[in-house]
């Protein structure tokens, strides 16, 4: 699992992500002379919450000049942009260590060292969930039922809240850090969604009476969690099987929306627009959804676990041709798709906040048993994305 420790720019947060790959940083932590390359300006305000078409290209989300081409930023291997943290375990062995490394160092194509973090608790392979202001990590160490923060400032663990019973290992931190969002299992049939102040006090069940198994998704804004809801049938029972609904849910009154998700998989949030992608899973074809209006248009491209970049001008996924697994990139409205790097092995995708980096975790192959993971640096026109090849880090 690979985490970064700098806070989003105002109008970037993230809502969930995935379990292998987090990244975050922040303006403020840049030369001034960088300041312009290393994030896309103008950045698109915030909307307000109203019912609004589902953004269909660049130039619907504010991005001007589609002609110029972005190139990826190069940085002095002195300039402080934070780490990379990797938990991580030496081939053969069951020993794991988090560690991490400095960004700079990586986007110059160097041999980087990396530091071992002292304090590490019992390894679970949960990601580092970040606060959006980069100050406080959390980890939820499955293993013994325990939540966890780090202050990457003090290298200090503190544990705040025993008998942590997740059903899920990773946590999402409300866009005012105010919450972490996770799902606690009730009895062996029921795991509902639940939010708690990140020293572990307040706890408090979003939807109770709508028992079943409650998986987050992220949030749609600092007081709205966005949610999937089924139920299994209990071996030895007879009963009836409840399909997938998507709820978003009001943290302050409990209200509940559920969302008429018209196909089965798991949404990914846009980053500035009440807006959700979504792979169906019956035929791996992409869509987009608008929360707020319900509106729902097919893309034309296959893939799965599609990933927005910070910037919501691009989205990233992962398909197979011929058996083999390729990492797509395309505008919103599934238009000028462009393979930009292929794997025989499963794949996981995350964005650098710049969107101008993807960051791929490549499972094992046969003759390397090792997962490997590769940085891409993307350059960008009107005509879709392309690179000038990915490289191992």
């Amino acid at each position: 699992a690979v985490t970064y420790d700098h806070p989003f720019p105002a109008g970037m947060e993230t809502s969930g992500g995935l379990d292998a790959l987090r990244f975050a940083t922040g303006a403020e932590d840049l030369p001034d002379d960088l300041d312009g390359e290393w994030l896309p300006s103008p950045q698109p305000p915030l909307p307000e919450p109203t019912s609004q078409p589902i953004p269909q290209s660049a130039a619907d989300l504010g991005i001007i000049n589609l002609e110029l081409v972005t190139e990826p930023l190069t940085v002095p291997l002195d300039t402080d942009l934070g780490h990379f943290y990797f938990a991580a375990k030496a081939i053969g062995t069951f020993e794991e260590k988090l560690v991490r490394t400095s960004v700079s160092c990586i986007l110059n194509a160097a041999e980087c060292p990396a530091e071992a973090i002292p304090g590490y608790p019992t390894p679970g392979w949960s990601a580092l969930s970040w606060s959006p202001d980069g100050k406080l990590a959390a980890f939820n160490d499955i293993n013994h039922n325990r939540l966890y923060t780090y202050d990457p400032s003090s290298g200090a663990w503190q544990v705040a809240a025993e008998n942590f019973f997740a059903t899920q290992s990773m946590l999402y931190w409300s866009p005012d850090t105010n919450w972490l969002l996770a799902t606690l299992q009730e009895d062996a049939n029921t795991s509902l969604v639940t939010i708690l102040r990140p020293d572990g006090s307040e706890q408090r069940r979003l939807a109770p009476d709508l028992g079943g198994t409650q998986s987050p998704i992220g949030w749609l804004d600092a007081n709205t969690v966005l949610f999937l809801r089924w139920r299994d049938v209990p071996k030895g029972q007879v009963s009836q099987h409840e399909a997938a609904v998507l709820y978003q849910v009001d943290i302050n009154d409990g209200q509940l929306n559920p969302l008429n998700l018209p196909y089965s998989g798991r949404p990914a949030i846009h980053p500035l627009y009440n807006t959700l992608a979504i792979s169906n899973s019956a035929d791996e074809q992409l869509y987009v959804m608008d929360t707020l209006g319900g509106s729902v248009q097919a893309l034309g491209q296959t893939g799965w676990d599609p990933v927005w970049s910070p910037s919501g001008v691009w989205l990233a996924t992962v398909h197979v041709q011929d058996g083999i697994y390729q990492v797509l990139v395309m505008y919103p409205d599934g238009s000028s798709p462009q393979i930009i790097f292929e794997w025989p092995t499963s794949l996981v995708l995350t964005w650098t906040p710049d969107s101008q980096h993807l960051l791929i975790e490549a499972g094992p192959r046969l003759e390397d048993p090792g997962a490997r993971l590769f940085l891409a640096p993307l350059n960008f026109t009107a005509q879709g994305a392309s690179t000038s090849g990915a490289r191992e880090i």
